[in-house]
């Protein structure tokens, strides 16, 4: 039998931030000295044909972690399975995991903001059950995740404290010491899907100001994603998403400006924590206050523009909440 310290269990291909918050927490946990597996558990709603995420891939490249091979067995004194939906479904085969402890990390809220289920709470816990043997306690990421937990009829254990994202801030650290110009440059990345952007192109032009004294950047943002906005602003400069590293295009912008759909839920906001660490002043919803705390400047939509060019006027208040 195999033995490692930390077994990480979940669908390897999941796009996004669970794949991204997976690999940093092997780089975090392999730096510390500690020997990591990776057990695949495919879903049923991901293409067969999806590979890995190119994360994970660098990170078993890089020896960071083991990939387990169909059929090992395997003992780990704490199994990390990776968000719930990964987890709808028995496996094909059975796993040969044994461990001393476990907890499922709740990547994703099970309602909506409209209190839509986004999953069989329920269901899930039999599966985990079926497959491990054991109950399993649930660890939301966020405050957000946890609170909607109470919009549950039957919410599973929670773990008491969340299990927040970890970071290499070192990653994201640029060289600038400040602005990179006159002028404050907003910006945001996200893949285009209308959730993560706001719901409409007033509120849109509001959080990205339609100005000529304010550059705005948007990486994923698409025309046609929202309603009414198939013609860009002069003063946006949009690209595809993906088109260059989240690093890269954090370097690239003062200010990031994040703002998403009502319907939307944002369990943590892994781009938000890369923005900070890349010394940037973020502007974001109430909503985040819980997590975020006093680290950024909370807003409205209508406001940003007021904001940036307040920042742009007080170098010193920028630099106090980069």
């Amino acid at each position: 039998m195999a033995d490692f310290d930390v077994a990480m269990i979940s669908d390897l291909r999941f796009p996004g931030g669970t794949s991204t918050a997976i690999a940093s927490e092997i780089k975090a946990l392999s730096s510390a000295g500690y020997r990591i597996c990776l057990v695949p558990y495919a879903t049923s709603f991901l293409s067969k044909k999806r590979m890995f995420h190119p994360v994970i891939s660098r990170a078993i490249q890089d020896g960071l972690a083991e990939l387990v091979a169909p059929g090992t067995t395997v003992f780990a004194r704490l199994a990390c399975l990776h968000h719930p939906a990964a987890f709808q479904t028995l496996p094909a085969e059975p796993l040969g995991v044994s461990f001393d402890k476990a907890v499922l990390v709740v990547h994703h809220p099970p309602v909506d903001a409209d209190g839509v289920s986004q999953y069989d709470v329920s269901g899930i816990e039999e599966v985990i059950r079926s497959a491990f043997n054991a109950r399993v306690p649930w660890a939301p990421v966020g405050p957000q995740v946890r609170q909607a937990f109470a919009r549950v009829a039957k919410p599973p254990l929670l773990t008491a404290e969340n299990w927040v994202n970890t970071i290499d801030a070192n990653e994201y650290r640029g060289v600038r010491p400040g602005p990179i110009g006159g002028q404050l440059i907003v910006g945001r990345h996200s893949r285009p899907d209308p959730l993560k952007w706001p719901d409409d192109a007033s509120t849109m032009r509001d959080a990205y100001p339609v100005a000529p004294d304010i550059p705005v950047r948007l990486m994923g943002f698409q025309p046609g994603v929202i309603k009414g906005l198939d013609q860009l602003p002069e003063n946006w400069s949009v690209t595809p998403f993906g088109s260059q590293s989240a690093r890269a295009f954090l370097n690239s912008i003062d200010i990031f400006s994040y703002f998403h759909s009502r319907s939307w839920t944002e369990a943590f906001g892994r781009s938000i924590l890369e923005a900070m660490a890349s010394g940037l002043v973020c502007l974001l919803p109430r909503s985040f206050e819980p997590l975020f705390g006093d680290a950024t400047i909370y807003c409205q939509e209508n406001e940003v523009a007021s904001i940036a060019r307040r920042l742009a006027r007080e170098p010193d208040t920028y630099g106090r909440f980069r």
